[in-house]
Protein backbone atom coordinates (compact mmCIF):
# COMPACT_ATOMS: atom_id res chain seq x y z
CA UNK A 1 0.00 0.00 0.00
CA UNK A 2 2.52 2.26 0.98
CA UNK A 3 4.76 1.99 -2.46
CA UNK A 4 1.59 2.37 -4.09
CA UNK A 5 0.87 5.98 -2.11
CA UNK A 6 4.70 6.93 -2.83
CA UNK A 7 4.23 6.64 -6.62
CA UNK A 8 0.93 8.33 -6.57
CA UNK A 9 2.48 11.14 -4.53
CA UNK A 10 5.00 11.50 -6.92
CA UNK A 11 2.83 12.06 -9.75
CA UNK A 12 0.61 14.74 -8.37
CA UNK A 13 2.69 17.86 -8.05
CA UNK A 14 0.70 21.02 -7.04
CA UNK A 15 0.37 23.34 -9.84
CA UNK A 16 0.30 27.10 -9.36
CA UNK A 17 -1.18 29.73 -10.67
CA UNK A 18 -0.56 33.29 -10.76
CA UNK A 19 -3.80 34.40 -8.61
CA UNK A 20 -2.29 32.06 -5.96
CA UNK A 21 0.63 34.82 -5.14
CA UNK A 22 -0.04 35.08 -1.33
CA UNK A 23 -3.51 33.83 -0.84
CA UNK A 24 -4.27 30.50 -0.07
CA UNK A 25 -6.06 27.30 -1.20
CA UNK A 26 -7.67 24.08 -0.21
CA UNK A 27 -4.77 21.09 -0.32
CA UNK A 28 -5.04 17.48 0.16
CA UNK A 29 -2.40 16.46 2.42
CA UNK A 30 -0.80 13.10 2.88
CA UNK A 31 0.51 11.41 6.41
CA UNK A 32 1.61 8.23 7.78
CA UNK A 33 0.04 7.79 10.81
CA UNK A 34 2.23 5.91 13.45
CA UNK A 35 0.66 2.47 12.69
CA UNK A 36 2.03 2.76 9.22
CA UNK A 37 -1.59 3.51 7.99
CA UNK A 38 -1.72 6.36 5.01
CA UNK A 39 -4.51 9.01 5.95
CA UNK A 40 -5.41 11.86 3.66
CA UNK A 41 -7.77 14.93 4.66
CA UNK A 42 -8.32 18.61 3.31
CA UNK A 43 -6.52 21.24 4.89
CA UNK A 44 -5.83 25.29 4.29
CA UNK A 45 -2.15 25.81 2.15
CA UNK A 46 -0.87 29.43 2.69
CA UNK A 47 1.41 30.96 -0.13
CA UNK A 48 4.09 33.03 0.41
CA UNK A 49 4.71 35.62 -2.33
CA UNK A 50 6.45 33.65 -4.81
CA UNK A 51 3.53 31.28 -4.94
CA UNK A 52 4.84 28.44 -2.32
CA UNK A 53 3.25 26.96 0.56
CA UNK A 54 4.66 28.11 3.62
CA UNK A 55 2.20 27.32 6.16
CA UNK A 56 -0.79 24.78 6.51
CA UNK A 57 -3.46 24.37 9.13
CA UNK A 58 -2.29 21.87 11.93
CA UNK A 59 -6.42 20.50 11.98
CA UNK A 60 -8.09 19.17 8.66
CA UNK A 61 -10.99 21.78 7.58
CA UNK A 62 -14.56 21.21 7.86
CA UNK A 63 -17.11 21.99 5.00
CA UNK A 64 -19.50 24.60 6.64
CA UNK A 65 -21.52 27.31 6.01
CA UNK A 66 -24.75 29.23 7.18
CA UNK A 67 -26.94 27.42 4.12
CA UNK A 68 -26.91 23.78 2.66
CA UNK A 69 -26.26 25.51 -0.40
CA UNK A 70 -23.45 27.41 0.79
CA UNK A 71 -21.89 24.19 2.34
CA UNK A 72 -22.09 22.53 -1.25
CA UNK A 73 -20.33 25.45 -2.49
CA UNK A 74 -17.56 25.44 -0.10
CA UNK A 75 -17.16 20.90 -0.98
CA UNK A 76 -17.02 22.20 -4.52
CA UNK A 77 -14.41 24.54 -3.64
CA UNK A 78 -12.61 21.70 -1.45
CA UNK A 79 -12.81 18.89 -4.86
CA UNK A 80 -12.15 21.52 -7.26
CA UNK A 81 -8.46 22.77 -5.68
CA UNK A 82 -8.07 18.64 -4.83
CA UNK A 83 -8.20 18.48 -8.45
CA UNK A 84 -5.94 21.35 -9.26
CA UNK A 85 -2.97 21.09 -6.93
CA UNK A 86 -2.92 17.26 -6.20
CA UNK A 87 -1.47 15.97 -2.86
CA UNK A 88 1.07 17.52 -0.27
CA UNK A 89 2.87 14.82 1.45
CA UNK A 90 4.08 15.61 5.11
CA UNK A 91 6.78 14.25 6.74
CA UNK A 92 6.94 15.03 10.25
CA UNK A 93 5.26 18.09 12.55
CA UNK A 94 3.57 20.78 10.41
CA UNK A 95 5.42 23.18 12.56
CA UNK A 96 7.86 23.13 15.14
CA UNK A 97 8.23 25.52 17.21
CA UNK A 98 12.07 26.63 17.68
CA UNK A 99 13.15 27.38 20.98
CA UNK A 100 14.49 31.48 21.13
CA UNK A 101 17.75 31.61 20.97
CA UNK A 102 18.99 33.71 25.08
CA UNK A 103 21.07 36.62 24.24
CA UNK A 104 23.86 38.00 26.89
CA UNK A 105 23.26 41.25 27.78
Amino acid sequence: MAQRVKKTLKKLKPKKKKSDVGGWHYQVVHRTLPNDEDWFAVHEAHLNDAGEIFAITENPMAAQAGTLEGVKRELKHMLEDAKAYGVFDQKGPFAAKAKPKRTKR
